[in-house]
């Protein structure tokens, strides 16, 4: 895809943000991307190992929850056809689906919030939930 259709993309706020509370204190740093590929080569991926193990990690997930939301969507009610239309919408203008990663400092670990988290287990090589 060539770059000038990154210019239909909505940009702002994708790369790394780290979110301060009012005393000035880190409370998490957030990714924040668009998984289509032109936008992805956009990112300043970290070069250096074990950081540059970020890049293919988060194309694999991307890739995976994906399927899993294609997946989900198939199985609605004229799914197959609002599918289809996703699909055209991303050829033609760029992929507008949104991946978020979080990463929490150690001192939240402990908060309620962060200790309800389920975790989603996902068979890579299928793409489909157990």
């Amino acid at each position: 895809r060539r770059r000038s259709q990154c210019s239909r993309l909505p940009l702002a706020g994708v790369g790394v943000n780290s979110v301060l509370d009012r005393q000035g204190r880190l409370q998490r740093h957030q990714l924040h991307l668009l998984t289509d590929a032109t936008a992805l080569e956009l990112v300043p991926w970290p070069a250096r190992p074990p950081s540059s193990q970020l890049r293919p990690c988060v194309e694999e997930a991307a890739a995976a929850l994906q399927g899993l939301a294609v997946q989900l969507l198939r199985r609605l009610r004229g799914g197959e056809r609002l599918e289809a239309a996703r699909a055209a919408q991303a050829a033609a203008a760029g992929d507008l689906s949104v991946l978020d990663l979080f990463v929490y400092p150690n001192e939240h670990a402990g908060l309620a919030n962060m200790r309800a988290r389920v975790p989603v287990t996902v068979d890579s090589a299928s793409g489909s939930m157990p």
